[in-house]
């Protein structure tokens, strides 16, 4: 009968560490991944909420808009960190 040779030091901790990370590569397969939602309605701007969350849109840009918000930061209605959220579309 042939014996196995047994396994060296170094292999048993090279071998733990892969299974490891095996165990742990499946525990994240596992998990439920976030749902991806793509929007596709039009975007919509208003009086009240002038701004939106496409970063591409010119509503960022208008002078106008941005003057208001400014004013209100001035009146003290707004924070600065409060009109830039309302600006990047952060905001409900």
């Amino acid at each position: 009968m042939l014996s196995r040779p047994r396994p060296s030091p170094l292999h048993t901790v090279v071998h733990g560490r892969a299974l490891r990370q095996a165990q742990r590569s499946n525990s994240v397969q596992d998990q439920p991944q976030p749902l991806v939602v793509l929007m596709e309605d039009d975007l919509i701007h208003t009086p009240e909420s002038p701004f939106c969350s496409d970063t591409t849109c010119p509503c960022r840009e208008d002078p106008l808009l941005l003057a208001e918000l400014d004013q209100q930061v001035t009146d003290g209605l707004l924070t600065p960190d409060e009109a830039t959220a309302i600006v990047l579309g952060k905001t409900l």
